[in-house]
């Protein structure tokens, strides 16, 4: 485990990290930076042949985050953004056992799909890769496109509701 390494064996991870990994350029002037430098090369062939074999570590997928949306309770509420994205053609489920679409879950909705989040009041989940950006209730400020701890934020004032 990484917190039994020695703080050579540590600055030894960061430096093979840079070589094979990061920007694939080792400064400085240390010995152990020497060492790197020195069998740098041999490195790099030997990870290029286990990831040519397969053996190396492979690309896995990212999560991918729906796109979240907060209604700005100063300028709208969330009934008027709601009924706004039905009439768009948007299915709103009530709760998250409910969700249609293939790959949806509590935390994704599937595909033309709305979530209202559990925790954070006023806030939507759509899919993954959804552009709200010319939205009217994005452009008028009515509905702000954030991630979701930056909502805890506007929560925590508790601002007056619209009307």
């Amino acid at each position: 485990p990484p917190s039994m390494l020695l703080p050579d064996d540590k600055m030894l991870l960061v430096l093979l990290y840079e070589t094979l990994l990061g920007s694939r350029r080792v400064r400085g002037t240390t010995e152990l930076v020497a060492f790197v430098k020195e069998h740098k090369a041999s490195l790099q062939q030997t990870l290029a042949s286990l990831r040519k074999s397969g053996t190396a570590v492979g690309y896995t997928e990212k999560i991918r985050l729906p796109r979240y949306a907060r209604v700005n309770t100063l300028r709208s509420n969330i009934t008027t953004v709601l009924n706004h994205f039905r009439e768009q053609g948007w299915s709103v489920a009530d709760c998250p056992d409910d969700l249609p679409g293939e790959g949806a879950n509590r935390l994704c909705p599937g595909k033309n799909t709305i979530l209202q989040d559990q925790m954070v009041p006023h806030l939507l989940a759509f899919p993954p890769g959804t552009s709200l950006h010319s939205d009217p209730l994005v452009a008028s400020g009515a509905v702000i496109l954030q991630d979701r701890s930056s909502c805890l934020s506007s929560q925590a004032l508790c601002p007056i509701p619209a009307g």
